[in-house]
């Protein structure tokens, strides 16, 4: 009965994805969009013995996207990312980014489907981009090292895991939002059965977003908790004797943002800390996956041109400082 149950209603919410009260003329219909940067560049290194050098580096994703509005005022949308730089060799199914469903109207928006945690979505972090810029893995692109951002996609402790999200309307400039993901090792990969959701993500974001006259403020602050099972046995070496064992601790992301605008200037600060709650096989503590981001940009856009300089700091518990500075021009 209870199977019966389920699937009768996932069959009634893809009949509504179809539908959604709408006429009998009206159905989705998909569209094709998308992005493309190609970047030619050169790198200096001497760390390891690298010397870095000329290269061409590209990000570029394809979308389908559809969407429908029932008589009701309920919008239904469809959407999944095509990447068109990674390899299927690996793992065949890298190449799919984000794919989920959306139902938005009065209520807000609840989505299902392969997303990223709420906490990344509602953060503001430091203004730079007018060229390749700091965020989200862009100066790992020429440099490689540790992850330099502050919205919350590193650490290994969340991606674009399947899960149910719900984000508010915006009042009075405020939005908060939940997402709850059962499994974050499903990421790119098909979906097995639940195994209680030891690995499970809950993650919660609010920001504010106003604008008066040539001023604009938006502030943000997210959380995220990630279940984390098992241990680490340690040989204490004393034979005849059990070893103890150390389990893991649940990891935890935290982040925070403020941009504040004015006229043709922006300028913002971001922070993240990130607690692994992972060890070494010897039972000490893995100081890598404890770490501090401080960043802070400066932008300014007038017409088709954007100047923009930031700096990003990490610090990682095991001593391990990552530091990078970018000062960048753009034209449209």
């Amino acid at each position: 009965m209870r199977k019966a149950l389920m699937t009768t209603t996932a069959l009634a919410f893809a009949g509504a994805v179809a539908t959604g009260s709408a006429s009998a003329a009206d159905m989705l219909s998909v569209g094709v969009g998308g992005y493309m940067e190609q970047w030619v560049g050169v790198a200096d290194r001497s760390d390891d013995g690298a010397d870095g050098g000329f290269d061409v580096q590209s990000d570029s994703e394809i979308y389908f996207q559809g969407s429908l509005e029932s008589d009701m005022g309920l919008k239904f949308t469809v959407h999944v990312q095509l990447e068109a730089n990674n390899s299927s060799s690996d793992n065949p199914y890298t190449q799919i980014d984000e794919s989920f469903a959306r139902v938005s109207g009065d209520f807000g928006t609840l989505e299902i489907g392969q997303r990223d945690p709420i906490h990344a979505r509602t953060h503001y972090a430091a203004a730079f981009g007018a060229g390749a810029g700091l965020n989200a893995g862009d100066t790992q692109k020429w440099i490689p090292g540790a992850y330099l951002e502050t919205a919350g996609w590193t650490g290994g402790v969340a991606g674009d895991d399947l899960g149910v999200i719900y984000i508010s309307p915006r009042v009075n400039g405020i939005q908060i939002g939940v997402s709850y993901h059962p499994d974050s090792t499903n990421e790119n990969a098909p979906t097995g059965a639940p195994t209680d959701n030891d690995n499970a993500v809950v993650a919660a974001g609010i920001n504010f977003n106003q604008t008066v006259g040539d001023m604009s403020v938006k502030v943000s602050l997210g959380h995220l908790n990630r279940s984390q099972s098992g241990s680490v046995t340690v040989d204490d070496g004393n034979p005849g004797t059990d070893d103890p064992t150390k389990g893991f601790d649940d990891a935890t992301y935290t982040n925070a943002g403020l941009s504040v605008g004015m006229g043709a200037f922006s300028l913002g600060i971001s922070w993240a800390t990130l607690d692994g709650g992972t060890f070494k096989a010897d039972g000490s503590e893995d100081g890598s996956k404890q770490h501090d981001t401080v960043a802070v940009g400066l932008g300014y856009t007038d017409g088709p041109m954007s100047l923009s300089i930031g700096h990003m700091n990490r610090d990682a518990e095991n001593g391990d400082e990552r530091t990078a500075t970018d000062a960048s021009m753009g034209y449209k």
